[in-house]
């Protein structure tokens, strides 16, 4: 805080115009009425106070408005992650672990499906007749 007010020029504005402001409220206890060119001071410090307290307020804005961006992006990414990429990687797995089964596994299934002989005659297949009902 010492030094955003001592080494900055927005900060030197606010002790200036503030010890001016200051100034100007003592003389007018002690004195009572003053000239108008007092006054002029009274306002100039008024100026000084309001400009180093305006800069200070948007930088202030800028930096809440970061950090709070930060938080939102932060969770806007964890959000991507697991709507998009955590599915994707779940159903690459699910394929490699036994969704699709290797190659020579799929060409046993098959030759243990396919008849070995062409059907008899009156039958489209080698399956057994089935068990008449009754």
């Amino acid at each position: 805080m010492r030094h955003a007010l001592l080494r900055t020029l927005p900060g030197r504005a606010i002790v200036i115009g503030l010890a001016i402001k200051l100034a100007v409220f003592f003389l007018r206890t002690l004195a009572g009425q003053m000239p108008a060119s007092v006054g002029v001071f009274d306002t100039a410090g008024s100026i000084a106070v309001a400009s180093g307290g305006g800069y200070f307020l948007v930088r202030g804005m800028a930096f809440v408005r970061r950090r709070l961006l930060w938080r939102v992006r932060r969770k806007l990414i964890i959000s991507y992650i697991f709507v998009g990429f955590v599915p994707a990687i779940l159903i690459i797995a699910f394929f490699l672990l036994g969704g699709v089964p290797p190659r020579p596994e799929r060409r046993r299934l098959a030759e243990r499906h396919r008849p070995s002989t062409p059907p008899g005659p009156g039958r489209t297949s080698n399956r057994p007749p089935a068990c008449p009902a009754g």
